[in-house]
């Protein structure tokens, strides 16, 4: 009898991991959706975008301009915190209207991580308002040393976490992640502390171990300007719950989407979320997250460990985050 429920539970598995024809079609069509170059306003003429907690300014517009062929000064094009926190916001809201339990944690936040070892009260108030300790799946955008970004997908019911990671100068190449960099902030293990303090296990621990991914079959970008680019699309890719297959040829497509995105929700709130930034004293049984926060868990390297692969039994990366919600 366990022999047949095994068999029989490995083939609803493995029926899980392909994709059906139906499936891949729907895939190609909300990609074309989304990559419709009819942009609907320019954005040159907006002053500012109000989209949901997050107040876009015409300067940070302006890093969605098309770059030219010969660009030189690359930085005038790197998408900003509040371009890629607002875009990433109408994504997951849209995938929560689905039924699917994905929030976004601001970027300032793996910021003060990061670089302050530290969370404001603010910001600690704004994750405990936020109940960000109910949801199962968190992205997280980190902008490291200043001048990349990368994404961070963690699945708090299975203790996986997906690195995104579009620039192989910072991934290395595909049988030896380079680490270095990262490290050096101890990026990895602060996120890890992070999700364990006030994420969906902090009030009942589990004995399971986190496990790190590094897929080395992420689409590596071609430029030094479009790692918000492909930050942006992959949280596409998983609030989507589609197979999307994204290229450096559709960079130009993407921005132009972004940019119609963020216009089509101007003056639109977030009504089942509360902004991050809440000054407000923090309230006394929650101070002990705060204390936490800096107690170093994993800086010991015996207690990370990275697997340079794919979740197991994926043909794909791609695969994998375009279902992973649905598992």
């Amino acid at each position: 009898m366990l022999l047949k429920f095994m068999q029989f539970y490995n083939i609803k598995v493995q029926n899980f991991m392909r994709y059906k024809a139906e499936e891949i079609q729907h895939a190609n069509e909300t990609k074309q959706n989304f990559l419709k170059l009819d942009v609907g306003d320019n954005v040159e003429s907006r002053k500012e975008l109000h989209v949901h907690k997050y107040s876009v300014s015409e300067k940070e517009l302006s890093s969605l301009k098309i770059p030219p062929p010969d660009c030189s000064r690359t930085d005038d094009f790197w998408l900003t915190d509040y371009v890629i926190m607002a875009f990433i916001s109408i994504v997951s809201k849209e995938a929560r209207k689905n039924g699917h339990s994905i929030i976004p944690i601001d970027s300032i936040i793996t910021y003060q991580l990061i670089n302050e070892n530290s969370l404001t009260n603010g910001l600690h108030n704004g994750l405990i308002k936020n109940k960000v300790d109910i949801f199962k799946f968190w992205l997280l955008p980190v902008l490291m040393d200043n001048n990349h970004w990368v994404l961070f997908f963690i699945d708090h019911v299975k203790k996986v976490v997906v690195f995104i990671n579009s620039n192989s100068q910072w991934r290395g190449n595909k049988n030896c992640l380079r680490l270095s960099r990262f490290k050096k902030h101890h990026v990895i293990e602060k996120i890890l502390e992070f999700a364990d303090i006030y994420g969906l296990d902090s009030k009942n621990k589990s004995s399971m171990t986190w496990k790190v991914y590094a897929p080395p079959d992420i689409i590596q970008q071609n430029d030094g300007y479009n790692c918000g680019v492909h930050v942006c699309l992959w949280a596409y890719v998983i609030c989507h719950t589609a197979p999307i297959m994204f290229s450096n040829g559709d960079m130009t497509a993407a921005r132009h989407a972004i940019k119609r995105t963020l216009i089509e929700n101007h003056n639109t709130d977030c009504d089942d979320l509360k902004s991050f930034f809440d000054e407000e004293e923090v309230v006394e049984k929650d101070q002990e997250k705060l204390k936490i926060v800096q107690q170093n868990k994993y800086r010991n390297d015996e207690a990370v460990q990275i697997f340079i692969t794919r979740p197991q039994g994926w043909d794909t990366t791609i695969a994998y985050l375009g279902k992973v919600l649905l598992m």
